[in-house]
This record gives structure tokens, C-alpha cells and sequence, in this order.
């Protein structure tokens, strides 16, 4: 599944376009079709800035890089990792698990450097505790997660261009 949406200045949707088709391997039919729709788009638009939108799948970026100018990390994505630094953190307390994943959220979403600094903490939190191996396996994934995406999760940046976060529309 993927969809073209088309935003206005302000970042309000205006159209989308959705795009679906059976599990195919390689996805080769299905990308095809959706190069077709962003060159539509491009010749229609060629003012628009093409911004790509996805989760962390590798594929994916490699089609987005070729098509859009800026590639995005879905932010349910990238906030979905950090339950395991919370748990981490406030062990046994689920209370301050959702307290510190609220607040934490809220500032990677809208602090600039924030991704960075989480995966700091994430590698600190890591090295410092001795936590089961469900956990530190939950743990070395978001860091691997964050290490290979960081660079896709300017949330605050993204906010101020008026560009959407999230690929919930898909």
C-alpha cells in the first residue's frame, strides 16, 4: 500500500492518491505504478516539494531517495521504539513508564537534536543497568533503529516546514 498526497502551504492535505496491490515479491508491478503517480504529481507540480514518508523498511527508503527531496521516519514509528528505554528506566512502574513516554514524545516531536539525544541515553541506559535479556535486546533494537534512521527524524524541523509526520493517510 502506499498513496501520493498532495498538501497545501499550510500542510493541510488537499488529495490523495491511494495505490494497492496483492503481495508481490520485490513489490517491482507496485513500485511502478507509484513512480507513475509521483511523476503525475511532478509534472502537475513542479513547484512541489516531494517529501517521502515511510517506515524504517530499507526498500523503502531506496525507492523514496530516488523520488523525493527529504524522506521523513514516520513518527508512530520512531515513538514506538521508545517503550523500551521507558520501561528501562522506571522499571516496575508503569505510571512513570507513561508519564516519561508522554513527555518524551512530545519533545522528539518538537525539539530539534531530540532523536540524537534519545539514542544517547538509549546506549548509556544499556551500558549502565543490568536489565533481563528481553530488554536489552528490546534496547540494542531501538538503537539500531535510531542509529539508522536518526538522520530521518527532524520532527520539529519538519513541523516548521509545514510537512506531515506521519504516514497514517496510508
Amino acid at each position: 500500500v502506499g498513496t501520493v498526497s498532495l498538501y497545501d502551504s499550510e500542510g493541510e492535505r488537499q488529495h490523495t492518491i491511494y495505490l494497492g496491490a496483492a503481495p508481490e515479491y520485490g513489490k517491482k508491478s507496485f513500485l511502478e505504478r507509484l513512480e507513475r503517480e509521483i511523476e503525475r504529481a511532478k509534472k502537475r507540480y513542479p513547484e512541489a516539494t516531494l517529501v517521502g514518508i515511510a517506515d524504517g523498511a530499507e526498500s523503502n527508503w531506496k525507492f523514496l531517495e530516488k523520488q523525493t527531496e527529504e524522506q521523513i521516519l514516520d513518527f508512530y514509528h520512531a515513538s514506538g521504539y521508545l517503550g523500551a528505554l521507558a520501561e528501562a528506566l522506571h522499571p516496575n512502574t508503569v505510571s512513570k513508564q507513561k508519564e516519561w513516554l508522554t513527555e518524551n514524545c512530545r519533545e522528539l516531536k518538537h525539539e530539534k537534536g531530540k532523536a540524537g539525544e534519545l539514542l544517547n541515553l538509549m546506549k548509556e541506559v544499556k551500558e549502565e543497568k543490568s536489565h533481563s535479556k528481553n530488554l536489552t535486546e528490546k534496547l540494542q533494537a531501538a538503537i539500531t533503529y535510531y542509529e539508522n534512521h536518526q538522520h530521518q527524524m527532524d520532527y520539529a524541523e519538519y513541523l516548521e516546514k509545514k510537512y506531515p509526520i506521519g504516514s497514517g493517510v496510508t
